[in-house]
């Protein structure tokens, strides 16, 4: 009887073999077909789909684990002008390598979550949670020395440009806020010429704050200010080009060394310090420190960046007198500049007028950046004791191919020029653009 079943048997094995194999390449298939849906064939990371799920999911507040942390963004703003000069193989071939550069930096940092994506072909995200305050920032800082180090040159002989932005999310957030606030950071970080992080914090809208996260930030600000040792300035020299020859100043940028040794530049404490009512201390913090780097320094001119938070505060403009009434001599203290936000000029017009006037009867500068981010500003101008003003190089070369920006440039220009105040483009532009502006003496930067 065994025997004459024995056919049977092998048939019903021989079937569960067929099922099998054939549920085996079934699940292969659909596992092939949802890393298709989910992932950026170029880079092979996930891709916006996938860290959209990944967001809402860290934002439903289901995993207390992950409810709160950071969310910084970063483009690639000359990806077209790298196709064109690379070839499309070479360039998908420099953002694989790029992707795994940036893959190598969250393996280091082995923090639980963290992940990595491509939204497009140009902007990279990387999701942090459960990283609060401090803990995300040496990873953002590292991600950017990374992308910054491996930027490739383009037809002109320019480097290629990335631009960051940092927002931190909590259970209030919503997918659109937190994407709403890394598209206005990297607004402002485009807008600023600069290749800082800018950090958009959550709004008063969104109700329940990372309290944990905000008292990490405090101790550790607190800590930085009770001792002598944590705040440093970072100098850069800057060499400026015009129709006159070349001058040299230097632009500076508090920075604070944590107890890990890690070094945190002022962009992305600042507005933490904002946030938390410390910014004139930071400010007041980093002009003392610019006043002993200018007493090493006697010929050398020094800018200062100042929050205007801090302006508008009642206390501040009086501490700030005191401190400027130290050993420095009048002619060390005219190398010193203080910039502000042209925003200030709206936002704050009063406390701004009281500020550039004090600083003048100290014989200290005031300078204004972004003044074309906010062209109302420029009605004021006469009202106000001011050394500079900054333009930003996207819209002086959008002035060559629009007569209304450049109408709004000339403008800018011989208003500033008439009231004896240089004009300064910060940002690197292109040689027809560098020209145009020396030819109306506006000063541009080296590249």
């Amino acid at each position: 009887m065994v025997a004459e079943l024995m056919p049977v048997v092998r048939a019903i094995a021989a079937t569960r073999e067929r099922v099998q194999a054939t549920a085996m390449e079934q699940m292969a298939r659909i596992e092939s077909l949802e890393l298709e849906v989910n992932c950026d064939p170029v880079t092979k990371l996930p891709n916006r789909k996938y860290f959209i799920n990944e967001l809402r999911r860290a934002l439903s507040g289901a995993d207390a684990a992950v409810a709160h942390g950071h969310v910084m963004l970063m483009r690639q703003r000359d990806l077209l002008a790298i196709n064109a000069h690379m070839t499309r193989a070479g360039a998908d071939a420099w953002l694989s390598t790029v992707s795994q550069q940036m893959g190598l930096v969250l393996q280091e940092h082995a923090a639980d979550g963290v992940q990595l994506a491509r939204l497009n072909g140009s902007d990279f995200v990387v999701l942090m949670p459960a990283l609060a305050g401090p803990q995300a920032m040496s990873l953002v800082q590292r991600i950017r020395e990374v992308l910054l180090s491996m930027r490739v040159t383009l037809a002109g002989g320019e480097w290629c440009r990335w631009s960051f932005a940092l927002t931190d999310y909590s259970p209030s957030s919503s997918v659109t806020g937190v994407l709403s606030r890394l598209d206005f950071g990297l607004m402002r970080a485009e807008s600023s010429g600069q290749a800082d992080v800018e950090y958009v914090a959550y709004g008063d809208d969104e109700v329940v704050s990372n309290t944990a996260g905000e008292t990490q930030w405090r101790q550790m600000l607190d800590a930085a200010l009770a001792d002598a040792g944590a705040l440093s300035l970072a100098v850069q020299p800057v060499t400026l080009h015009g129709r006159g020859g070349t001058y040299q100043r230097h632009e500076s940028s508090l920075a604070l060394r944590t107890p890990a040794g890690e070094t945190l530049m002022g962009s992305l404490i600042l507005p933490v310090a904002v946030r938390l009512g410390l910014s004139a201390e930071f400010d007041l913090r980093a002009v003392a420190l610019g006043l002993g780097w200018l007493a090493q320094q006697p010929e050398a001119a020094l800018v200062i960046r100042i929050s205007l938070p801090s302006v508008a505060r009642d206390d501040f403009l009086p501490r700030l007198r005191a401190l400027l009434q130290g050993p420095l001599s009048t002619a060390q203290l005219q190398g010193l500049c203080l910039e502000l936000d042209a925003h200030g000029l709206i936002a704050y017009p009063q406390e701004v007028a009281e500020f550039c006037s004090a600083m003048a009867l100290a014989g200290v500068g005031v300078g204004l950046r972004r003044l074309d981010q906010q062209p109302m500003a420029l009605s004021q101008l006469h009202t106000l004791a001011l050394r500079y003003v900054k333009l930003t190089g996207d819209f002086c070369e959008q002035a060559l191919q629009s007569p209304g920006a450049l109408h709004l440039l000339q403008a800018m220009v011989q208003t500033a020029q008439a009231l004896g105040i240089d004009v300064v483009v910060m940002d690197s532009v292109d040689a027809d653009t560098a020209r145009m502006l020396h030819a109306q003496s506006a000063l541009t930067v080296s590249s």
